[in-house]
């Protein structure tokens, strides 16, 4: 679920996502967000749902996490909630930090040649959990085909 419109279907498919596979809901606001995630996971027949609330600094109603919580655990999808700080308080069952990427680019064959975007690097964390201890950032690569 895409509160601001990020989404980008070309760049999914060039890192390898099956569109098919994939139910792609434009919001447009966060209360239309969570909704469309409550209807989803009710819905069920999902092993992730994600919301993606963008840059905006939305204040989510307690309550609204305590509905997403139950209905994630009643349909035994995983919900993902994706946002440049934390968001679901004591309702997550664990909550992680990503460091900014970097691009990784292909070297130059000459100085015509352009260079390429082949991959991008971040590390990711585990800064708290309800089932364990935090864990060490790993470093993770995402490569472009």
């Amino acid at each position: 679920v895409d509160v601001d419109g990020a989404f980008d279907p070309r760049s999914a498919l060039a890192c390898g996502l099956d569109l098919a596979r994939l139910l792609w809901v434009r919001a447009g606001d966060g209360r239309r967000g969570l909704r469309a995630v409550e209807l989803i996971l009710g819905a069920g027949g999902f092993g992730v749902v994600a919301l993606d609330l963008g840059e905006r600094r939305a204040r989510v109603p307690e309550v609204s996490w305590l509905r997403l919580s139950r209905a994630a655990e009643k349909s035994d999808a995983a919900l993902a909630v994706i946002a440049p700080w934390p968001q679901a308080g004591s309702f997550a069952v664990a909550t992680v930090e990503t460091s900014r990427p970097r691009p990784l680019l292909s070297q130059a064959q000459s100085t015509a040649s352009p260079r390429l975007l082949r991959a991008v690097t971040s590390c990711v964390a585990l800064v708290r959990s309800k089932r364990g201890a935090p864990e060490a950032p790993v470093p993770i690569t995402l490569r472009l085909r």
